[in-house]
């Protein structure tokens, strides 16, 4: 019988998507997909390394699966795999392999020494082979993995290596293989996909861009995530100008104040970062912006915060992830003494998330009796192009069409 694999995953949507490929190369060996751990003979933790939170939760999840299932083999894979090595094996002894992100592809061949009872450490630097896939409606595809940024709260440049381009020619195979199999919408991903750097004709993102939407069947593009330092007048005039192209974009912002923003290593001020949403809503008025904020970075004053809080307010974001600061082996911020307590920072997260959902209620209510443009994942269930959740009776899946909007839930967009 052929073997089963479960795999869980946490973190970003890089995760995710490492997590989809994983899949297709293990049933491309002959392994089944599992829906639970209790049934899996391999069971595969994609973790995340980059909030302590995240990886203490992933560690204490994974106790419980052994739990579960103590004849599975169990692998970590992912960002904690990579920090943390083959020394993960001392506190959990059950564990059989370790695969670091670049090495995801050789994970059948992991999963079967797994099985054969022997220990596996794959960290290294790995290939990202040309991929042939079938896909559903929407679906990602990483044309840029690594980072060269050096933010100083953040592993990835460490956990995922030096910034590396895809191909175009590999890219756009990949996403012709998908068009042919159904897929409506492509979400092109990278740790900084707006620094996309290609070849030929395709030289850089908007390039990338405009050759996807060329794309028989592609009817919608999307892309994670944004460096507001790369941010270009060319990117901003591709977005306005090709309706292929979704209007929305995450622009990370972390902070409001430009004194943070120089010890995060941001390489923009508050100035730049508000200038660039400006032009984006003034080339593109129904585009929507969402954002990521980091509280209680050290040293951060009453008056940092504000300058955030303000900039939130100025901005009008119409989403906002916050997360309370936490110092990170490794990084150049462990350095600094972290010196806002736990209780501030809690404070800061709060008023952040109060003010975000404020805005967020306020963006989803100006839609109301104007029509979107929802691309249905499920029958009855698609996202606007500017990336709002929308319900609609009727509608099926697959379908891009106009939606009038009638109302909203706490959530969501009623058609």
């Amino acid at each position: 019988m052929p073997k089963k694999v479960y795999i869980r995953t946490f973190g970003c949507q890089m995760n995710v998507s490492d997590s989809g490929m994983m899949i297709n190369v293990l049933k491309a060996a002959g392994f089944e997909e599992s829906a639970s751990v209790e049934s899996a003979d391999i069971v595969i933790f994609n973790s995340c390394s980059v909030r302590q939170h995240a990886e203490d939760r992933m560690f204490s999840n994974l106790g419980l699966a052994m739990k579960k299932n103590p004849s599975a083999g169990f692998v970590l894979a992912g960002c904690t795999a990579a920090r943390c090595g083959g020394g993960i094996f001392d506190r959990f002894p059950r564990l059989g392999a370790v695969v670091g992100p670049s090495e995801i592809f050789k994970i059948a061949s992991v999963a079967k020494q797994v099985i054969g009872g022997e220990k596996v450490t794959a960290v290294g630097e790995g290939d990202y082979p040309v991929v042939e896939r079938a896909g559903g409606v929407s679906e990602y595809v990483v044309i840029q993995r690594g980072c060269d940024n050096f933010c100083s709260y953040c592993l990835v440049p460490r956990l995922r290596g030096k910034e590396s381009c895809r191909p175009p020619s590999e890219i756009l195979r990949e996403i012709n293989c998908l068009a042919e199999s159904g897929t409506k919408e492509v979400i092109l991903l990278g740790q900084n996909v707006n620094s996309y750097r290609g070849a030929g004709n395709i030289k850089d993102f908007p390039a990338l861009l405009s050759a996807v939407s060329a794309v028989e069947g592609i009817k919608r593009i999307r892309f994670l995530t944004s460096h507001p330092k790369d941010l270009s007048d060319g990117l901003i005039e591709k977005m306005a100008e090709n309706p292929t192209i979704a209007k929305h974009i995450h622009l990370p912002v972390q902070s409001g104040s430009t004194r943070i923003l120089k010890l995060m290593n941001r390489n923009y001020t508050r100035e730049d970062y508000l200038l660039r949403a400006a032009k984006l809503k003034k080339r593109i008025p129904s585009i929507s912006i969402t954002t990521d904020v980091i509280v209680g970075f050290p040293s951060e004053t009453d008056d940092d915060f504000e300058e955030t809080l303000s900039l939130i307010r100025e901005v009008s974001f119409d989403g906002v992830f916050v997360f309370k600061y936490s110092p990170r082996e490794g990084t150049a911020a462990e350095e600094l003494p972290d010196d806002v307590g736990n209780d501030e920072k809690k404070r800061r997260l709060e008023k952040v998330l109060v003010l975000a959902k404020e805005l967020s209620k306020k963006s989803r209510r100006s839609w109301v009796g104007a029509d979107a443009e929802v691309l249905f994942e499920k029958d009855g269930v698609g996202h606007s192009s500017q990336n709002f959740l929308v319900l609609m009776e009727g509608a099926r899946k697959g379908n891009l069409r106009k939606a009038a909007i009638k109302g909203t839930s706490k959530w969501c967009l009623i058609a």
